[in-house]
């Protein structure tokens, strides 16, 4: 998190900067929306062949247009959708008998979310864009679809699907507790980290294209309040459309 912190100094530091360089020329909002290209960063003591894969989500919400010349400050208010997916399958033979597994869940995390990116536009109003900033994201739900197939011929062929919810809290729920679910994910509510990317604006039109890097472990203390000894990472590509009202 001090990484996080330094972010959001430095950010509104370019912010407070470029107002004392130049007088406001202009303040607009506008609605954004986009779309996202999810996925995670696992690591830990043994994750074995465990490989998430991308998944695509929607983000819609407003955003804020301070603008200082080439300069701008853009806060974002959002609802955006993250997630990943994990599938894993293999086979076992033994008496003459080969049994086959497969298994798949994908997680769909829902988020508002807040960026705060520094924006310079070469034009001022228009032209080419790179951008900059932290985020701060608040887990509000979500769900996770799975579905799990086995096969032995001649003895047994199971296949069980089902949706699981999104919970969460800093530490995993003790299972043995009555009403769980096991079915359910708990994840941990708080994120935050860095977009960087870079854009295009004509006027109050403006596209952006960006790559947000998680900082936060969203994997919870176990039950018993200890580290998992694993770590995942929110990774997102974005690319969003914004239309500033107001603007010149």
């Amino acid at each position: 998190m001090k990484t996080l912190f330094s972010a959001i100094v430095l950010t509104a530091g370019l912010a407070g900067a470029a107002t004392s360089a130049q007088a406001q020329k202009s303040v607009s909002f506008g609605p954004r929306v986009g779309v996202n290209l999810s996925n995670i960063v696992l690591t830990g003591t043994d994750t074995g062949d465990v490989k998430p894969k991308s998944i695509f989500g929607a983000q819609v919400g407003v955003t804020a247009d301070i603008q200082f010349g080439s300069f701008a400050f853009q806060p974002s208010l959002l609802f955006t959708q993250k997630g990943f997916k994990v599938t894993e399958s293999g086979s076992e033979s033994f008496g003459g008998v080969t049994a086959t597994y497969s298994s798949e869940r994908t997680l769909h995390i829902n988020y508002v979310e807040m960026p705060l990116n520094f924006v310079y536009t070469t034009g001022g109003d228009h032209g080419f864009q790179v951008l900059a900033g932290p985020y701060l994201a608040l887990g509000v739900g979500g769900n996770s679809p799975y579905k799990t197939d086995v096969v032995i011929p001649g003895y047994l062929d199971e296949h069980e699907s089902g949706t699981g919810s999104i919970k969460f809290s800093d530490r995993e729920p003790d299972n043995s507790n009555s009403g769980s679910n096991n079915n359910d994910i708990t994840l941990r509510r708080f994120d935050g980290g860095v977009n960087l990317g870079v854009g295009y604006r004509q006027g109050p039109v403006q596209v952006q294209v960006a790559y947000a890097f998680g900082f936060g472990n969203i994997i919870p203390l176990d039950s018993d309040g200890k580290e998992s000894g694993y770590k995942a990472q929110n990774r997102v590509f974005q690319v969003s459309a914004n239309y500033f009202f107001g603007a010149k």
